[in-house]
């Protein structure tokens, strides 16, 4: 029998896969037999068969994973102050591997500690529809937050020595010009969340933060380096009380949502897989390519009286009852309407000069005088 590149032996058309832990085979189809079988469901076909990009530039588990882990906006605070200390993980993981120490129960029994207590917290998380960027391959690949710190010190003397800071990338890297991008990394990752389906096709094609864009577009409630009140104010946003205190710090430099990636002309906003070298947001060319937020308007701007022929068309189909009342019946429509206008297009590229053609010729002939011959 023959075996696959993964020593799996193969049967006829089916490869036999090998269980790792258990001697029990399990038979499974390549995809190009299920392809001549006709055994994939239309969204499958369409996107892998049919869209050569998605086979060429995706990983697999940018559609197939069912979701991943994202944790936006690292806020870590390390207290000098009154003496405070935390406890010393690394040194207590020096002794525990001492040869006197290996039969310790466990670290936390070791008397080790270093100046500054810390703490570390979220802005806010989300598990749903990762968005796109490329990996250190080159390819599509989902990402999501490596780390987005922000820092705040506080001195022994208990004044902030970094409040909300952010800090840089070197000058000229990852289009953050000479001040450097913002060091709030926005990883590519494996998620490992594999499912038998896969993203629907407008969780990316007509979603903002599949784009990169940010979720809902990159909105915030108020721009991050502007300082939070909770108050009453004006929709200029003055402060109506005469007493107010700020609840949160403004982050200097952060003056989109963690969640934003990218501007819609481009300027990448912070750091992508800083340590890949392939690493980084889409680029203009393949946002542009996926981008289809909106395309309902394409035809729905002249539906149902905006265009003379449209309107005609409409009102007839209402009055007949041909007005699609569900999903299946409106792609029914719109592929109806992509296959009458291709195979018009065509009659008319190639029927076209040949009326035309034939109406000179006929035209050339009628002009004759009678009785003339050829010489």
């Amino acid at each position: 029998a023959l075996e696959t590149c993964r020593s799996g032996e193969r049967r006829g058309q089916e490869t036999l896969a090998e269980h790792i832990r258990a001697k029990y085979g399990c038979s499974i189809k390549p995809l190009k037999l299920i392809k001549q079988e006709n055994g994939f469901e239309l969204a499958g076909r369409v996107a892998m068969d049919n869209v050569r990009l998605h086979r060429s530039r995706m990983e697999c588990y940018t559609c197939h994973a069912s979701w991943s882990p994202q944790c936006y906006g690292c806020h870590v605070k390390v207290d000098y102050s009154r003496g405070k200390t935390r406890f010393d993980w690394l040194a207590a993981g020096h002794r525990h591997a001492q040869p006197g120490h290996a039969a310790d129960p466990s670290e936390g029994q070791y008397a080790v500690a270093i100046p500054g207590a810390l703490e570390e917290d979220r802005s806010y998380t989300r598990w749903e529809d990762p968005m796109m960027g490329v990996n250190g391959e080159g390819r599509i690949t989902p990402l999501a937050p490596g780390c987005q710190p922000s820092i705040t010190v506080i001195g022994p003397d208990g004044k902030p020595l970094l409040l909300n800071h952010i800090f840089r990338a070197p000058p000229n890297t990852e289009g953050g010009g000479a001040k450097g991008q913002l060091c709030i990394d926005m990883s590519p990752n494996q998620p490992h969340t594999m499912m038998d389906g896969a993203r629907p096709c407008e969780s990316c094609h007509a979603s903002d933060k599949a784009l990169g864009y940010g979720i809902s577009g990159g909105e915030a409630t108020r721009p991050p380096d502007k300082p939070l009140y909770v108050d009453l104010e004006t929709v200029d946003g003055t402060v109506l009380a005469k007493k107010a205190q700020v609840q949160c710090e403004p982050i200097e430099g952060l003056s989109h949502d963690w969640s934003r990636i990218v501007t819609e002309d481009g300027k990448q906003l912070q750091t992508v897989g800083h340590h890949f070298r392939l690493s980084r947001p889409l680029n203009n060319v393949e946002r542009h390519r996926t981008d289809r937020r909106g395309v309902c308007l394409g035809c729905h701007k002249e539906i149902p009286e905006r265009s003379p022929a449209v309107s005609l068309l409409h009102h007839v189909a209402e009055h007949l009852g041909q007005l699609p009342k569900n999903p299946r019946a409106h792609n029914a429509l719109i592929h109806k309407i992509l296959l009458f206008s291709a195979w018009g297009q065509v009659a008319l590229g190639l029927g076209g000069p040949l009326l035309l053609g034939g109406g000179v010729l006929w035209g050339w002939r009628r002009r004759r005088p009678a009785g003339a011959t050829r010489r």
